[in-house]
């Protein structure tokens, strides 16, 4: 929980950027946030995934 500009603890800090950093790489590949956020919470993150794989082995 955000409380005051700060993060009242460290979990939740890291909660909250594990999903930033999602969102800022589905963003960088063309796909809009709320695209990502409907594909991870159905389970089926796999077009930003075999993507960023095409992009990791250079295909």
């Amino acid at each position: 929980m955000k409380v005051s500009g700060c993060w009242r603890g460290l979990p939740g800090a890291r909660r909250y950027l594990r999903i930033r950093s999602y969102l800022t790489t589905a963003r960088a590949h063309g796909h809009s946030a709320m695209r990502a956020i409907r594909d991870a919470l159905t389970g089926n993150p796999g077009s930003l995934h075999s993507q960023l794989e095409r992009t990791a082995t250079g295909d």
